[in-house]
């Protein structure tokens, strides 16, 4: 789980990583972009 922001700090993105245990390969398969503020709780969400 990832989370981009803005430049005052607030989140513009969150982003689920994955990686295949067999070969490595890393995957994105959501990502949701936060047009909301304020936007702190969702660090407590992960």
């Amino acid at each position: 789980m990832g989370f981009s922001h803005h430049d005052d700090g607030s989140i513009k993105w969150v982003t689920v990583g994955t990686r295949c245990v067999a070969c490595g390969i890393l995957g994105v398969p959501a990502e949701w972009k936060i047009d909301y503020e304020p936007s702190d709780h969702l660090y407590g969400q992960v």
